[in-house]
C-alpha cells in the first residue's frame, strides 16, 4: 500500500497487474504438469513396448503414436497460452507507465554553439591498390583531313662535278654464227645462143672409083684436137688433179698461186664449162670430192649456158667463201 501511495496509482490498476501475474503463474504451472504428464506417458509407453511382443507391439505402436499426438497438441496449446499471456502484461504495463508518467514540459532554450574543433590530422596512407583488369580496345578513331601543300623550297646549289669512272672491262668475243639457209633458187636465165655443130658422123663404105678430079686448093686449118685424160690436165688457168674413177678436182689459177673451187651452189652446168674449157666434150660434178690444199679462190659458182670460162661465171670475190677443203669440188670429163 506505500507503494501504492508512493507512485500515486489508484488501486483498480494494481490489482489488475496482480491478477494478471496470477493468471500467468497459473497458466505455467498448468504447462508444467501437462507436459510431465505427457513425458511420463511415453516413458509407460515404451517400457511397454520394450516388454512386449508378438501382437502386443503394434498396439504399442499406436498407443505411441496418439500420445505423441496428444504431447504436440498440448504444446500447441501452451503457446497460444502464453502468447496471450503476454500480449495482456504488455498491455497492463504499458497503462501502468502511461498512467504515471507527467505532462511533458516545454523545451528549453537552445544551447550555444562550441567552439570549432581543431583540424584533425591527416590518416596514414592506405595501400596501393591491385591493377585493375585491362580495358576492351576502343574503336578506331576517324582518319584526320589532309593538310594543306606547303610552298615549294629554294633551289639547292648545284653540287661539284664528279670524277670520271674507270673503264669498264673489255667484253668477250661473241661466237661464230651459224651457216644461214641456201637462199632461194634464182629466176631462169634468158635462153642461150646457139650451140656448136656437132661432130661429123661415120665415114659411109668406099664408093666405086671415079675420075680423078682437078686438084683443088688447100682448106683451112682444122680446130685443135682433144688433150689427153691424164691427173696433170691443164689449159687457160684451170687444171685437174688427184685423178681417181673418172673424176678430178678442179683447181683454177689466180694471183700466181693454184687453189680449190667449193662445191656449195656447184651444178653439171659448170662441169660442162669446166670440161669444154678443158676441151672435153662435156661432163659432169662430184660433190665433197676434197682433199686439196692452198687457197679456195672460188665459192658459190653458177654457171649459165652462156659462159665458156669458169672464171667468168657468176661467184663471190675471188678467195671469199665459208666452206673446208672437205668440201672442194671434182669434175667427171667425157670425151
Amino acid at each position: 500500500r506505500s507503494a501504492q501511495e508512493h507512485q500515486g496509482m489508484p488501486n483498480s490498476v494494481w490489482r489488475l497487474a496482480l491478477g494478471a501475474a496470477c493468471g500467468l503463474a497459473f497458466f505455467a504451472v498448468i504447462g508444467m504438469m501437462v507436459t510431465s504428464s505427457s513425458g511420463v506417458q511415453l516413458e509407460e509407453v515404451r517400457t511397454e513396448k520394450l516388454s512386449a511382443s508378438g501382437n502386443v507391439l503394434a498396439r504399442m505402436e499406436d498407443t505411441a503414436e496418439a500420445a505423441r499426438a496428444s504431447l504436440a497438441r498440448m504444446r500447441r496449446i501452451q503457446k497460444i497460452i502464453m502468447k496471450k499471456i503476454d500480449k495482456k502484461t504488455s498491455v497492463i504495463i504499458d497503462t501502468v507507465s502511461a498512467k504515471g508518467r507527467g505532462k511533458p514540459g516545454p523545451p528549453g532554450p537552445p544551447g550555444r554553439i562550441g567552439p570549432k574543433g581543431r583540424i584533425g590530422r591527416p590518416g596514414k596512407q592506405g595501400p596501393q591498390g591491385k591493377l585493375g583488369p585491362r580495358g576492351p580496345k576502343g574503336p578506331r578513331g576517324i582518319r584526320g583531313l589532309r593538310g594543306p601543300i606547303g610552298n615549294q623550297g629554294p633551289l639547292g646549289r648545284m653540287g661539284p662535278r664528279g670524277y670520271k669512272g674507270e673503264p669498264g672491262p673489255r667484253g668477250y668475243t661473241g661466237r661464230k654464227g651459224q651457216r644461214g639457209p641456201p637462199g632461194p633458187v634464182g629466176k631462169r636465165g634468158p635462153r642461150g645462143p646457139r650451140g656448136a655443130p656437132g661432130n661429123p658422123g661415120r665415114q659411109g663404105p668406099a664408093g666405086p672409083q671415079g675420075v680423078p678430079g682437078v686438084r683443088g686448093a688447100p682448106g683451112a686449118q682444122g680446130p685443135p684436137g682433144l688433150a689427153p685424160r691424164t691427173s696433170s690436165n691443164e689449159r687457160d688457168g684451170i687444171r685437174l688433179r688427184a685423178c681417181r674413177g673418172g673424176c678430178c678436182r678442179l683447181e683454177v689459177f689466180h694471183a700466181g698461186r693454184w687453189g680449190t673451187v667449193c662445191d656449195d651452189h656447184f651444178t653439171n652446168l659448170g662441169a660442162y664449162v669446166a670440161c669444154r674449157q678443158l676441151g672435153y666434150s662435156g661432163g659432169t660434178q662430184r660433190q665433197h670430192f676434197g682433199g686439196g690444199a692452198g687457197p679456195i679462190w672460188l665459192d658459190d659458182v653458177k654457171c649459165r649456158a652462156s659462159d665458156n670460162r669458169i672464171q667468168s661465171c657468176p661467184h663471190r670475190s675471188w678467195g671469199g667463201h665459208n666452206c673446208g677443203h672437205h668440201e672442194d669440188i671434182g669434175v667427171c670429163c667425157t670425151h
